[in-house]
């Protein structure tokens, strides 16, 4: 059975373990590199879109 002191461990357990599990933004990143890379090359290339 639980008690009143074992619920409150538990919601404080589950709190901590939320805030601690937060997600990266991993994606955001990887768009925003994409968006913003750029290649510097001295070879002469033809061009991509025609």
């Amino acid at each position: 059975m639980l008690n009143k002191k074992s619920i409150f461990k538990i919601g404080i357990i589950f709190l901590i373990y939320i805030l601690l599990s937060s997600h990266s933004p991993w994606s955001q990143y990887l768009a925003y590199r994409a968006e913003h890379l750029l290649i510097m090359s001295t070879r002469e290339d033809g061009p991509t879109y025609p």
